[in-house]
């Protein structure tokens, strides 16, 4: 089952954002970007040429702060996007893991591991399923009980 652990929220109100605004039970990080100019959002919503953004990311209660955007921080338009996605990768990572650990799972397996897991059981099925069309074959055309 694939978890959607980090939100990102580009918010234009004029209000601060409260993670309770998209209530789930499995997002457990919201980064979230507002223009750092509030004047220009109230003189037109279309105009999204500004050149500093605020950044903050916000984690559950039960969860501790992942990063130093904890704190609202003002980005320049250049580094918004590498940097929220340098973010975003690493609080779902971060998430994952805990994940995993409250699950009872000693490891957290990296991307190219799961894969690998993956493909091992899906082989272990395709086998199962051959063998047990093999002998239900077998069992249907086995004329020795007529001879």
């Amino acid at each position: 089952m694939r978890y959607r652990s980090v939100v990102i929220v580009f918010n234009q109100s004029n209000q601060p954002w409260k993670p309770s605004n998209y209530r789930s039970e499995v997002v457990s990080v919201h980064i979230v970007i507002s223009p750092a100019n509030r004047a220009s959002v109230q003189k037109s919503s279309d105009d999204t040429d500004h050149d500093f953004y605020h950044l903050e990311v916000l984690t559950k209660e039960d969860y501790q702060n992942i990063s130093a955007a904890a704190e609202k921080k003002v980005v320049s338009k250049a580094t918004l996007g590498p940097l929220v996605r340098m973010l975003a990768l690493n609080a779902n990572i971060f998430a994952a893991t805990v994940r995993s650990l409250a699950s009872g799972q000693t490891e957290f397996p990296s991307s190219w591991r799961a894969r690998f897991q993956e493909i091992v059981r899906l082989r272990e099925r395709t086998q199962q399923r051959v063998h047990d069309n093999e002998d239900s074959l077998a069992r249907r055309y086995d004329f020795s009980r007529w001879t």
